[in-house]
């Protein structure tokens, strides 16, 4: 059963337009400006000042994140290398290197599927006969271990995007409720 060139072409076109709205997504929610933590002073560090922001700022952990983020020597269990390490910086440096990087790749799987789809409108689908023989290529287990192989790359692949474009993609998509 043949699919009429409108079909493919409005099909492949959706998934063309799918990647190039979330690889904007992606650049938009990096772009988005993030206020800075006031510095500590004695007005906003006092135990008042503390029970003052619960009030106005419920669930507010800038403080405490602001302490562990310093750099200060912290008390930890951690025996070795890192003791009294709470967040190492090569995490942070990595948190803010990884947006354009996921952005760069997005932007090349879009291209590549619109390659694809620009190359099979014009070129069409590959016609060939079998000429009436049939030669098996494969052996059953090889084919089962192919096809076992595909379903888990592409359930990784899957996750994979997920965990990395989930947050910024997705979760502005479905909302909270479905995401979690």
């Amino acid at each position: 059963m043949a699919e009429s060139p409108i079909v493919r072409a409005a099909s492949l076109l959706a998934v063309a337009l799918f990647f190039v709205t979330t690889s904007l997504a992606q650049a938009q929610s990096s772009n988005q400006p993030q206020t800075p933590t006031p510095a500590p002073t004695a007005e906003n560090s006092s135990p008042a000042a503390a029970a003052q922001r619960q009030q106005t700022q419920p669930l507010n952990n800038a403080p405490v994140w602001r302490d562990v983020r310093s750099g200060a020597p912290q008390v930890t269990t951690v025996r070795g290398r890192e003791t009294n390490v709470l967040i190492q910086p090569q995490g942070e440096t990595w948190r803010s290197l990884r947006v354009p990087i996921v952005f760069g790749g997005g932007m090349i799987v879009a291209l590549a599927i619109l390659g694809l789809a620009v190359f099979y409108l014009l070129r069409g689908p590959l016609e060939g006969g079998t000429g009436g023989r049939q030669i098996e290529r494969f052996s059953p287990m090889d084919r089962y271990a192919h096809w076992l192989l595909a379903i888990v790359w592409v359930t990784l692949a899957i996750t994979g995007l997920i965990l990395s474009l989930g947050k910024s993609v997705l979760l502005p998509l479905i909302g909270y409720t479905l995401f979690s």
